[in-house]
């Protein structure tokens, strides 16, 4: 699976439902939940119970997972 990480200056300070910015990166929308409540994806959880998510914010903690072309194959050298 590809995930999409974009950045770009029209991110910065925009705010968005989940349905959104699990559209901006490329999953559905069943992942990108399981990503907030199983994976520590970082949200704001409004007095009504309404979630938002910073797509700045969401770019660097997806970054954090990247990894270098020289760890995977170190990686997979290990299966």
């Amino acid at each position: 699976m590809e995930i999409k990480i974009k950045s770009s200056p029209t991110v910065a300070g925009v705010w968005c439902k989940p349905s959104v910015v699990a559209k901006h990166f490329g999953v559905s929308l069943k992942v990108f939940r399981s990503w907030i409540r199983h994976h520590g994806f970082p949200h704001s959880r409004l007095p009504n119970g309404r979630i938002l998510i910073s797509l700045n914010d969401g770019d660097v903690w997806l970054r954090g997972f990247q990894v270098t072309n020289k760890q995977a194959d170190e990686i997979l050298k290990d299966f």
